[in-house]
């Protein structure tokens, strides 16, 4: 009585708002999201959610923002972490999400450290 699993339509989006709206917690077991837009709309509405250490949600389990379980968790080790973010987190706590700028500012680090590295390695090949 407690739980429902159950497959919505992607183009039923109604009935997905609808659903998503009535969660108390969402569990996403995708071993693979390129952009993870369900647990991000989760998230925003927030609902506590429990995620596979994936491509997409590693990156909400390093932030903090959702409870981790491996690739290979067996169902127990899914429950106790669901029962985990059900104690834990209250409903619409909305935590806080990572930006497009944010993401856009690491990014550019992330290549201007690159561009460093490459630089040094340069300059210390050229005085050999």
């Amino acid at each position: 009585d407690s739980v429902r699993i159950e497959y919505i339509a992607p183009s039923d989006r109604e009935h997905m708002a609808n659903t998503l709206a009535r969660a108390g917690a969402v569990v996403a077991l995708s071993d693979y999201e390129a952009n993870p837009v369900a647990v991000m709309e989760s998230l925003t509405l927030g609902i506590p959610t429990v995620g596979l250490n994936a491509a997409g949600i590693s990156d909400l389990i390093e932030y903090g923002l959702v409870k981790g379980v491996p690739k290979d968790a067996p169902p127990t080790v899914i429950a106790r972490a669901l029962v985990t973010v059900l104690k834990k987190f209250s409903a619409n706590s909305s935590p806080k999400l990572p930006t497009w700028d944010l993401a856009a500012s690491e990014l550019a680090r992330v290549y201007k450290d690159a561009v460093k590295d490459a630089a040094e390695t340069t300059s210390s090949l050229g005085s050999r």
